[in-house]
């Protein structure tokens, strides 16, 4: 029996930002040539330990350095990125394959992906131009009572005589 843990649409947008992270993200150095790689990096507060995660189509594989004794590091997670990629590169099986293809439930939306339901809605139309006059076709030429009223709450300068 099987049971469904995540919604495909929601595992495409999560591969796909994942994905980011690695080709135009902190992760950069977790890239393998004619791969496509996704995954995470990590480093606790005080630099004791730093990790990336990280998959292919085909594997996922998580590295990690630190210490047991909670030792501050003086590297980064790029470089846990970028061991994590030599590793995964003598590793054979990790190449090649495929991610699945964008399901149905998943919108393309101004340069970003949605599930279906989740999308900002359109902006309002704008209003329709009266073709003879070239306004606001709610615009029926007359003014507003108010408009030739003085602001209330402006006050009239005065010349002063010495």
């Amino acid at each position: 029996e099987k049971t469904r843990v995540l919604n495909e649409g929601v595992a495409y947008i999560m591969t796909d930002v994942l994905q980011t992270v690695v080709s135009d993200g902190i992760a950069g150095n977790a890239a393998i040539y004619g791969e496509k790689v996704g995954g995470k990096t990590g480093t606790t507060d005080e630099t004791w330990d730093i990790w990336f995660d990280g998959f292919t189509p085909k594997y996922s594989a998580a590295l990690w350095i630190g210490t047991d004794n909670n030792v501050e590091l003086n590297t980064t997670s790029a470089t846990a990125a970028s061991l994590w990629s030599k590793v995964m590169s003598q590793v054979d099986r990790a190449k090649g394959g495929e991610y699945r293809s964008r399901p149905d439930n998943v919108i393309a939306k101004n340069g970003e992906y949605y599930t279906t339901g989740t999308q900002p809605p359109d902006p309002p139309p704008e209003p329709k131009k009266d073709k003879d006059k070239g306004k606001d076709s709610k615009d029926d030429g007359k003014k507003d009572s108010n408009s030739d009223k003085k602001d209330s709450g402006s006050k009239e300068k005065k010349d002063k005589k010495d």
